[in-house]
């Protein structure tokens, strides 16, 4: 029987435009993923974001950022 795959936790790396500040969020994510949500953004703020992944064999470095995206309005009832 073949051994499970590695557990790998991803980490986002956001830096607000034009603000400058820098946030780092974790998150465990299965092995083959393709996706991964961030939350807590601020409405109206744009992000340039980054990725790096850490599993039980070793850390990848950051990735490139991303494209600017912007965030939308927050829905209303929401803080």
């Amino acid at each position: 029987m073949a051994p499970p795959p590695p557990s790998t936790t991803s980490l986002c790396r956001c830096d607000s435009c034009p603000r400058g500040e820098q946030q780092t969020y974790s998150s465990s994510i299965r092995h083959k993923a393709k996706a991964c949500a961030v939350e807590r953004l601020r409405p109206f703020t744009s992000y340039k974001l980054s990725l790096k992944a850490t599993n039980d064999i070793r850390d990848s470095d950051f990735s490139a950022e991303m494209d600017e995206v912007t965030m939308l309005q927050d829905a209303p009832g929401h803080e």
